[in-house]
């Protein structure tokens, strides 16, 4: 095969990788691309074969991180426990992710996937308060959530609590970060809903504003680390997703990042029947990422809270001047 060097001359050394290996879930989240395309007839739950996973593994160069996740719930799979067991045995990994809402099982099941090899765990906690969660992360229930954080508390792994801020949980924030501390030691991720069309969900920019009040009124809480969301954190950056964290959708094909699990994106480059390294020299996923480097493509980086595209308006003027005079 001769190989297109325009980019690279060899293939980038990947930081992670999210496998797809469910697109069901339980629950309705108001700003989950899932629930959105659910309402739309336009989604099907579905579960890859453990087969099919181990090809995905057998077929992807060793990585640091490896995450099991999408837009679904992991821990509805079947095989979770085999999945875990042989991305472990397979040597691969340093990491070995899932992220989960908690909420289908126990917290002894969980206990049983670190002994499978799952040693870095992420859990969705948007609020501990229970009409907020009707609302944001429909068919939670606050009080299994909670007993779920406090077990997990004790765990030898890493357990970072997932805080996903809309319009409809944004003012909660700190009631749910003072919580989180009373329970234990977590790192907490925050990030803004992504763009999904729905204005009654996302931010705007006056509520980065009051994202920032919050976070300054509250901190520091002694048992939390918390990550601020990106529009906090960086000016300007140049998404480098495609190269160095891709995603591998439910039908085993490569995908630019974690935002998207369309296929088509890329050609349909099936994981499960070549090499990355193979997918990455083909000739369309190297003119698609010449592309992504010119510009943003509209599919997939509309609406994704980490395209830094969308985080201008909280770095200009007065509201810039403003988040300054917070710290």
């Amino acid at each position: 095969m001769q190989k297109d060097t325009y980019l690279l001359d060899s293939v980038p050394e990947i930081q992670f990788y999210l496998v797809e290996i469910t697109t069901a879930c339980q629950l309705r989240c108001p700003g989950c691309k899932r629930t959105t395309e659910r309402g739309k007839k336009n989604w099907s739950s579905n579960f890859m074969p453990l087969e099919k996973v181990k090809r995905v593994i057998d077929n992807m160069p060793p990585s640091n991180h490896v995450i099991f996740s999408g837009f679904g719930e992991v821990t509805l799979h079947p095989n979770l426990p085999d999945i875990l067991s042989y991305a472990n045995k397979s040597g691969k990994f340093r990491i070995i992710q899932i992220n989960t809402n908690g909420l289908i099982n126990d917290i002894d099941y969980f206990r049983m996937l670190i002994d499978c090899g799952l040693n870095y765990l992420m859990i969705s906690v948007d609020s501990l308060d229970q009409k907020i969660l009707d609302a944001s992360r429909t068919g939670t229930k606050a009080k299994h959530l909670e007993t779920v954080l406090r077990g997990m508390a004790d765990f030898r792994i890493p357990v970072i609590a997932s805080i996903t801020v809309s319009k409809t949980n944004l003012d909660d924030l700190p009631n749910t970060l003072r919580r989180l501390n009373e329970i234990g030691k977590f790192t907490v991720g925050i990030r803004e809903a992504g763009d999904l069309g729905l204005p009654d969900v996302m931010l705007d920019a006056d509520d980065r504003v009051r994202l920032a009040k919050h976070l300054v009124s509250v901190m520091p809480l002694d048992n939390l680390r918390v990550d601020p969301p990106k529009s906090m954190m960086v000016q300007r950056e140049v998404c480098v997703d495609p190269w160095n964290r891709p995603g591998i959708n439910i039908k085993g094909e490569l995908t630019p990042c974690c935002w998207t699990n369309d296929g088509s994106i890329l050609g349909h480059l099936d994981i499960t029947s070549m090499t990355y390294e193979d997918a990455w020299f083909e000739q369309g996923h190297q003119n698609w990422l010449n592309g992504f480097r010119e510009a943003y493509p509209e599919n997939p980086c509309s609406g994704c809270p980490r395209n830094p595209n969308l985080w201008s308006s909280f770095w200009t003027g007065k509201d810039f001047v403003l988040y300054r005079t917070l710290k």
